[in-house]
């Protein structure tokens, strides 16, 4: 039996979670928590086997959040559903120590699967997610550490480059010189051993564009 926490602030959510979860016979619900406040006083006298959590709580920064339940839960697999952009906040939550995103919009098609495969210890990529992921990377311990090499600077400047932003354009909405927006692009094609400036585009448009 898969004993799962849920932390949501919408209780529309959390029900139909619920509805989902309930059908199944090898899975059930321990708590329910609408905050990060009452996720943490449940942990200490709880012990579920996959914590299914929202991006964004009312009372708690995202990052901040996966942070500390990784932190204080080290063992505690992490499935984040959310309704934003996938592509814009997955790579961020994977390196802070999730094992499963998926979208909100196709939760009702994949959250068995996806919750019987973080709670097993293993990665979860939605299908939606998985088509996006550059040159078909997949978030194996070897291509997640890859992509967790990208300091939040050179994020910013290939979500900008995926907008058709020039590097002059790029140098002004981020306050920085023309030349250190070509130093990030180059530390950005030697990490992921491109050749081309093409190449650096091609990223850029597969992990950002919509």
């Amino acid at each position: 039996m898969i004993k799962i926490a849920i932390v949501d602030d919408h209780e529309l959510i959390r029900t139909g979670l619920r509805m989902i979860i309930e059908s199944n016979m090898s899975m059930e619900i321990v708590f329910e928590a609408q905050n990060y406040r009452t996720l943490v006083e449940l942990l200490e006298t709880n012990e579920p086997d996959i914590l299914i959590m929202d991006l964004f709580l009312e009372d708690s920064d995202c990052m901040e959040t996966i942070e500390n339940v990784t932190r204080f839960h080290p063992t505690l697999p992490i499935l984040v559903l959310s309704a934003h952009p996938e592509e814009l906040y997955a790579v961020h939550a994977f390196k802070k120590g999730i094992l499963g995103y998926l979208n909100k919009a196709v939760v009702s098609e994949e959250l068995i699967e996806a919750v019987k495969t973080v709670a097993s210890g293993k990665h979860y990529i939605s299908k939606t997610l998985r088509e996006r992921l550059p040159y078909g990377l997949t978030f194996s311990k070897e291509n997640n550490a890859l992509i967790a090499l990208l300091s939040k600077r050179e994020l910013e400047v290939i979500k900008l480059l995926s907008k058709g932003k020039s590097s002059k354009e790029i140098a002004e909405t981020m306050g920085i010189s023309p030349k250190t927006v070509s130093t990030y692009k180059l530390r950005i094609k030697e990490k992921f051993s491109l050749s081309s400036v093409s190449q650096l585009l091609r990223l850029a448009y597969e992990l950002f564009s919509s």
